[in-house]
């Protein structure tokens, strides 16, 4: 897992991993992209944690929706 932070990359490498995850490329880029990932584990691994971070950004999200939705009925009730 630390195997990745031994490597920099260049913002635009960033920046175009967050456009693969959020599907906002093209097909052929998105093919390129993931040829690359095939013969560079450390971007592999950068690519697929930011994946697992997004989706457990998306649970939290629903959760604190669920929660806030629960409170404010609560709230209607009580009064």
């Amino acid at each position: 897992m630390d195997r990745f932070l031994e490597k920099e990359y260049h913002p635009v490498i960033e920046a175009y991993i967050s456009e693969y995850i959020e599907e906002e490329i093209s097909a052929i880029e998105k093919m390129a992209f993931e040829e690359l990932l095939v013969h560079d584990d450390d971007l592999r691994d950068l690519t697929f944690n930011a994946i697992a971070g997004k989706k457990l950004l998306e649970q939290f999200r629903k959760i604190k929706f669920r929660d806030a939705v629960k409170k404010r009925l609560n709230d209607s009730f009580s009064d």
